[in-house]
């Protein structure tokens, strides 16, 4: 027969474990949730962003599609600071004269 009424200190403090783990789950997938929606989004200097300057470069006839410079880039935002570097340039033209920078020094 099971006692009615009266919970035992083990359950008891099983339940409140489980209520703290279920707490810190639903933290945690909000975490998640808004560092992976926020990278492309919020972020002047991702990659996505450096690559539609590119794209502008090849559709206004700086680069072509099949330039090494174009590949080169594609290396150098990689880095976090390369990209942040390249996307507070003054102007395409500023950009181009350091991917052949770059590609001169063999980086």
């Amino acid at each position: 027969m099971k006692r009615k009424g009266r919970e035992s200190a083990g359950s008891k403090l099983f339940k409140e474990y489980m209520a703290k783990q279920e707490g810190k789950q639903d933290c945690v997938i909000k975490i998640l949730e808004s560092d992976v929606s926020g990278i492309t989004k919020d972020d002047p200097y991702s990659v996505a962003r450096c690559m539609g300057v590119i794209n502008g470069m090849v559709d206004g006839a700086l680069m072509t599609n099949d330039s090494p410079l174009l590949y080169l880039a594609m290396d150098l935002f990689e880095d976090a600071v390369k990209r942040e570097l390249f996307m507070n340039m003054r102007d395409d033209s500023v950009r181009l004269k350091l991917l052949q920078h770059k590609q001169d020094r063999g980086n």
